[in-house]
């Protein structure tokens, strides 16, 4: 027999076994219930003896509907009237607390739901790895080659796969080889220079590809600045006797060296230029020091003829480039200008901004640039008009900022390429050892091409950037320098602890010269 119940706390056990709860749509089953199973209180032989004895009890316990005030006995009587609860009504508190607990289920189902549908290893199949949700084959995949997040970026690479978890080029960017699974630069490595496998020996190192060997010269003194012509290469001496020396082009094994001048120089001469008539060079630094010259064929140890006073003249150069070639040198507060007029030294003066010391000079087609460290500035001025053998100085050139908040700017450098300077490394740590320029090929100009090191001389032609650094005795070129990215760099030569300055000689292609002052020698490597 199937019954229906009112219960309290808001239940209905329903025909056919159901409990039907308030408040929600739960439908729980039950047995069937026996006929004597004595819930319905009107059907029920016993049922009336069962009320009269219920209402007798309550009765003693001070109540009329069977419920027991907590506070009747200590009063003695009924307790206060209150709203009586009849069978099947439902308190909010009770409702509220059935709602959470559906919400909380229906929560825990909507977890387990989200939970089924993110795969796990087992759930990818055979070779397959979850990775940040989604099954992927690390054998193969290339975002997660080996590992998951692990994307492969070879450098160099123009076309990369992901084989059995490891990631391998398969094509290379221009420039580049793929030697023994790597992308390798074959114009620089000296391991694979040309092509895979091609190895430079003998003191020999890659150019462009090709394996060249570096002339040296062993010399007496310290070498300390150099300079070359078409014709000649020239460099300072400052310990043993102050001289200046000269060999001819190109071969250096095969030289003696001629003492231009010396050892009679009464100062130690520091750097030199040469325009290929007259070779110039910066001699005491004091505040009244000189520049001095001689033509390029003088007879060995001939007196110098002599233009003074300056006030610390340093770096000299030669603008070579230019419509009107000139000379130029650094001083304390300014570059001066320097020109031949029949056979006579004239001169103008650019001031720089704020004065300070000026160590690096260069100039191009008409412009000079210059480093001033105590102003971490590089300076600029447009020449006034001059010309090999006429000179024209009605007006001083006005100096401008080029680019400031430079770290510790030293050498300068001017080709058709940019001007480019270097950062040095100070004794007190102001430098960031960087190699940077200015360049038309890159939106806004400023390019880093090196940083890190202890850079102080660089010079610069139409194919790329040269520089030093004493430090770690190294040699080094950037080609490339307009691309945004600084261009490529190159190691030309290492292990020359104590290079001290190098030059390019002006004939195209022929030649890179460095002086290494301990133990002293003279160092050339053709260039293409």
């Amino acid at each position: 027999m199937r019954r229906l119940e009112v219960l309290s706390r808001g239940a209905l056990l329903g025909a056919g076994g159901l409990l039907l709860l308030s408040g929600c749509n739960a439908l729980i089953g039950l047995e069937d219930v026996p006929p004597d199973a004595g819930l319905d209180t009107g059907t029920q032989p016993d049922g009336g003896a069962k009320q009269k004895d219920a209402t007798a009890d309550a009765a003693k316990d001070g109540t009329t509907d069977g419920t027991v005030h907590p506070d009747a006995d200590a009063r003695g009587g009924d307790a206060p009237a209150t709203k009586e609860t009849g069978p099947g009504d439902v308190t909010a508190k009770d409702s509220a607390a059935t709602d959470a607990s559906h919400e909380e289920a229906a929560a825990d189902a909507g977890r387990d739901a989200k939970d089924a549908a993110i795969p796990n290893d087992a759930a990818c199949g055979d070779g397959g790895t979850e990775c940040g949700g989604a099954c992927v084959d690390e054998r193969s995949d290339l975002a997660n080659c080996g590992g998951c997040g692990n994307a492969c970026a070879l450098p160099h690479a123009s076309l990369q796969e992901c084989a059995s978890g490891k990631c391998v080029a398969k094509g290379c960017l221009a420039n580049f080889a793929l030697c023994s699974g790597a992308c390798t630069d074959v114009f620089t490595d000296p391991n694979n220079c040309g092509g895979c496998g091609t190895t430079c020996s003998g003191g020999t190192s890659c150019i462009a590809g090709n394996c060249q060997v570096i002339d040296t010269l062993a010399v007496s003194g310290q070498p300390f600045a150099i300079a070359a012509d078409s014709t000649n290469v020239y460099w300072t001496q400052q310990k043993t006797s102050a001289a200046v020396n000269r060999c001819p082009l190109p071969s250096l094994a095969a030289c003696t060296p001629t003492v231009v001048s010396g050892p009679s120089e009464t100062a130690p001469p520091y750097f030199i230029a040469s325009d290929g008539v007259n070779a110039y060079w910066t001699d005491d630094v004091s505040a009244t020091g000189e520049v001095r010259f001689l033509p390029t064929s003088s007879a060995p140890h001939t007196v110098p003829s002599n233009y003074a006073p300056y006030n610390g003249p340093l770096r000299i150069v030669w603008d070579g480039d230019s419509t009107y070639p000139s000379m130029f040198f650094g001083e304390t507060g300014g570059v001066v200008q320097v020109a031949m007029n029949g056979g006579a030294m004239v001169a103008g003066t650019v001031t720089s901004p704020g004065g300070g010391q000026v160590t690096g000079v260069a100039a191009y087609n008409g412009s000079v640039y210059w480093a001033s460290p105590g102003k971490a500035t590089i300076y600029t001025a447009v020449v006034p008009c001059h010309a090999k053998d006429q000179f024209c100085d009605a007006t001083v050139p006005t100096a401008s900022t080029f680019q400031a908040g430079q770290t510790n700017p030293l050498g300068v450098a001017a080709s058709s390429l940019g001007v480019f300077w270097v950062n040095g490394e100070s004794v007190a740590g102001k430098g960031d050892g960087s190699v940077v320029g200015i360049t038309s090929g890159v939106a806004g100009g400023f390019v880093t091409i090196a940083t890190g090191g202890n850079p102080t001389s660089i010079v610069a032609d139409a194919t790329g950037v040269y520089w030093i650094d004493p430090a770690v005795g190294g040699v080094f070129r950037a080609v490339g320098v307009s691309n945004p990215g600084g261009g490529r760099t190159s190691t030309l030569a290492t292990g020359d602890t104590g290079v001290s300055d190098l030059a390019i000689d002006p004939s195209p292609g022929t030649g890179l010269y460095w002086a290494v002052a301990t133990p002293g020698k003279i160092r050339h490597l053709p260039k293409r």
